[in-house]
């Protein structure tokens, strides 16, 4: 029977056998070839373990035991004893085969390893899956949220372009009034120089110039060359001008038949101004100004 070195307060770590050798295999010269360091049963719940050395020279043991007690272990409270118990054959910690009792024991730990791994493998298959469902389900979530808000973008868009839709529209139809406005005043217009006249009395005619008969020749002559220069406008083209619109009816000079100036400096076809002075009308329909005797002059530029 062998009385291993019993060690005390080592460090609980996953690594302390290995620790626990590297300080001990530093007096190797003086103690000889380590056999083999056990650790005990790890208690998870204590700060220090213990262990059991065995020197291939067993002999050495009492000497160790002084030495490291006297020395010590640098930044530990390890302290060392003779086991006073001989290692038996079947201990768990020796190289040596086991009883079958123990051996029993031992495949019944094992068996014992097996059912708890494959019960926790079957509790975590589940467990995984769900997982995995969660996950799948918190990414359609993000999806959804994800179209939901751009839905939104698409209404607030769609809302402006309403908006801008509307006041375009808005603009159109003043647009629309303000040209058919504009196409009822220049109808009304036409429509007032197009009327004929009533002709007028012979006493009305004499009134207009009751001192005719009393003018000299020349001035009762110049009635009657405004008569004459307001005769009926001709049926034929007779000028040659070409571009601007007639201001009254608007219509372009080249297809009218005859122009005309006023003394105000304006040319208009002579049909609008000669149905404008036949109506009473004095005045210019643009600026107002008055036509003066001879109401307007027979332009022909060829």
């Amino acid at each position: 029977m062998v009385h291993d070195i019993m060690v005390h307060g080592v460090p609980n770590l996953d690594d302390a056998a290995v620790k626990l050798r590297e300080e001990l295999d530093q007096f190797e010269d003086l103690f000889g070839e380590i056999q083999w360091v056990r650790m005990g049963q790890n208690r998870r719940f204590h700060r220090t373990n213990y262990a059991f050395v065995r020197y291939r020279d067993s002999s050495v043991h009492p000497q160790v035991v002084r030495h490291f007690n006297d020395q010590g272990i640098p930044h530990t409270n390890i302290w060392f004893e003779i086991n006073p118990r001989p290692t038996e054959a079947h201990h768990v910690l020796q190289n040596v085969p086991a009883t079958p009792r123990v051996a029993r024991q031992l495949a019944e730990v094992d068996k014992i390893r097996d059912e708890l791994e494959t019960q926790r493998q079957q509790v975590q298959r589940p467990q995984a899956l769900l997982e995995q469902q969660i996950e799948q389900q918190q990414q359609q979530v993000e999806e959804q949220q994800q179209q939901l808000l751009e839905l939104r973008q698409q209404l607030v868009e769609s809302n402006r372009q309403n908006t801008v839709l509307q006041d375009q529209l808005s603009n159109s139809n003043n647009l629309v009034n303000d040209l058919l406005n504009t196409e009822q005043r220049t109808v009304r217009n036409r429509i007032k120089f197009v009327q004929p006249p009533r002709s007028p009395s012979p006493r009305a005619r004499h009134n207009r110039d009751p001192l005719g008969a009393r003018r000299p020749l020349w001035q009762q002559q110049a009635p009657q060359r405004v008569e004459r220069q307001l005769g009926t406008p001709p049926i034929t083209r007779a000028h040659g001008i070409n571009g601007g619109p007639c201001p009254i009816c608007l219509e372009q000079f080249e297809n009218c038949n005859s122009i005309v100036e006023t003394v105000c400096g304006h040319r208009a076809c002579e049909n609008c101004m000669y149905q404008n002075v036949r109506h009473g009308n004095r005045n210019f329909p643009l600026c107002r100004s008055s036509l003066g005797q001879v109401r307007y002059r027979l332009i022909n530029e060829q």
